[in-house]
Formats: C-alpha cells, sequence, structure tokens
C-alpha cells in the first residue's frame, strides 16, 4: 500500500472536485478514494464538516495520522445513518474497500471538499494537491437548488482557533445566519478568504478554476498533468448538451449532460434580487483579489 502516490483533490463543495477527479481516474492502476473526511461516512476521527488543522477538534498531528492511514489503507469509516443511503456501501466505504484490493494502484486519488483547510499542511508534506474553485454566485445559487445550509457558525470558529483570519463583521454574520444562500455566501469568504492567503504566502498548491475545465480544456489537462504525473484528457464540450430548464433541475449533487453555460450561469434565475445583492456585499471584494491572485 505504501507504494501509492496519494493526490487530494479539493475545493467547496459544487465547485468541481468530482469532476477533476474523475478525469484523473484514466487507469486501473489509479483509485478513487471518496470523502473520508465527510462527517457523517468518513473517517471516525472527524468530528466536523471541515476540519481545521490547528484547531481544539482537529490538532495538526491528527491530520498527519489520517494521511499515514490513508496511504496504508487503514481507514476506520463510520457506518451512515442516513436512510437514504446504504449504511454500509455508501461510496466513501466502496472507493476505499476498493482501493484496498488494489495491491497494484500507484495512485490514489483523494477526492474531498471537506479536506479543503488541510491543503497547506499536505502540500507541503508532498502531496500533490489541486484546489478548485467557481465563482461566488454560482456556488450560491447551487446551495440553494441543492437546499444545503453551511456549517458557518461552527467553522468560523475553528478557523480562528486555528489562526486563520476572520474578519470581526463576517464572523459575527456567521454566528446567525440562516437559509441556504445566506450561509452558502458565507461559506465561501470562508474557504476562499484562507486560499487566498495561502496563494499570497506561495503555498505549493494548484488552483484550478472549474470555468478552465470548459473554456480552455487542453491548457487544464497539460496543467493536471504536470502536478500529477498522470496523462488527462478533456475533450471541449459541443453546446447545447442539455435541454433542461435551469429551474428544473433536480436537488441532486451531480447531473449529466448540463451545459456549461447552465453551470456558470443559473444562478440568476435560482437567487432572488435581494440574495444577489446579499453576495455581492459579502465576496465581491474577495472576488476580485481571488482573480487577481489567480491572475485572470
Amino acid at each position: 500500500m505504501s507504494r501509492r502516490k496519494v493526490i487530494l483533490v479539493t475545493g467547496a463543495p459544487r465547485s468541481g472536485t468530482t469532476v477533476v477527479g474523475e478525469y484523473l481516474l484514466s487507469s486501473w492502476r489509479i483509485r478513487e478514494l471518496y470523502e473520508p473526511m465527510n462527517v457523517n461516512v468518513g473517517d471516525r476521527s472527524i468530528r466536523n464538516q471541515f476540519e481545521v488543522p490547528g484547531s481544539q477538534d482537529f490538532p495538526a498531528a491528527a491530520l498527519d495520522d489520517l494521511h499515514d492511514r490513508i496511504v496504508r489503507g487503514r481507514l476506520r469509516l463510520r457506518r451512515a445513518n442516513n436512510a437514504r443511503r446504504n449504511r454500509y456501501l455508501n461510496r466513501t466505504n466502496r472507493t476505499m474497500l476498493a482501493a484496498n484490493v488494489a495491491p497494484f494502484a500507484s495512485h490514489l486519488i483523494w477526492k474531498d471538499p471537506f479536506a479543503f483547510f488541510c491543503a497547506p499542511q499536505l502540500a507541503r508534506k508532498g502531496v500533490p494537491v489541486i484546489v478548485t474553485v467557481r465563482d461566488h454566485l454560482s456556488l450560491v445559487g447551487s446551495f440553494k437548488r441543492m437546499e444545503w445550509s453551511a456549517p458557518v457558525a461552527s467553522l468560523s470558529q475553528r478557523m480562528r482557533e486555528a489562526g486563520l483570519p476572520v474578519s470581526d463583521d463576517i464572523f459575527a454574520q456567521c454566528q446567525t445566519a440562516e437559509g441556504h444562500a445566506y450561509t452558502g455566501a458565507l461559506m465561501w469568504h470562508l474557504l476562499h478568504s484562507a486560499l487566498v492567503g495561502w496563494m499570497e504566502a506561495g503555498e505549493p498548491l494548484t488552483v484550478l478554476e472549474n470555468t478552465e475545465l470548459l473554456d480552455n480544456p487542453a491548457q487544464a489537462a497539460a496543467t493536471l498533468t504536470k502536478v500529477t504525473g498522470i496523462p488527462v484528457t478533456i475533450e471541449r464540450q459541443e453546446e447545447p448538451q442539455d435541454t433542461q430548464p435551469d429551474a428544473d433541475l433536480p436537488t441532486k449533487a451531480h447531473i449529466k449532460n448540463r451545459d456549461a453555460k447552465s453551470i456558470t450561469d443559473y444562478w440568476r434565475k435560482v437567487l432572488s434580487d435581494e440574495e444577489v445583492e446579499q453576495t455581492l456585499a459579502i465576496n465581491a471584494e474577495l472576488m476580485e483579489r481571488l482573480r487577481a491572485a489567480l491572475g485572470s
């Protein structure tokens, strides 16, 4: 097991981690490990959604231990309690078992948005880390469609415990925020304020905008190949692919054959004017800072 090279693909939920992970699964010798830091079905050492190394619940040594057990195939997974999931055959369990019965696997693609705050520590250990980025309005629209509420009160507190800067205004909003769009906007801010800080500090991360997969697939493929050593090919999508109106999209995470415009623009039909203004007030300045760090 120790010969496997672990590659982390992370980013905010709904930012393209699954798509990038699938592009890297180009050989039978490359295996997937799906969300071992998901508090519902992941390793038993995980107490919170989005653990932050250096916080009270998750010291830096806990991440070192988790990474070591991932390499050795020694995870201790929870049984899912969600009635819609099989307690034993959820995707996290299936991918772990499949990886453990593949002794000649060369790479393990650790796909996990909940490992977001682990990115710098793992990158410094030599783990190739790819962080996917999606613009704030699209992500907030996706959260509203999915009817997801982000745990921003707990996350902002744990970020402060770990020494990550969270402004007093954002922290105060996180403690009282409710609703899918509002908590989604604040979660985007918390994650990407940390990411911009890492980028400006020169942390060895590879940051990939999800629009690059659509607009410049050859360059995105070249970037993934260079970082991982895995030959990656991404075919340019031809429009239109999807005839399903955005308003009728189901509340599930991954929808096949959506066209590029739907992926990037459907927030316009999902978010109210008030929600757009609220999201811009929280994130517009940080979005500009992120674009400057990306050079885009």
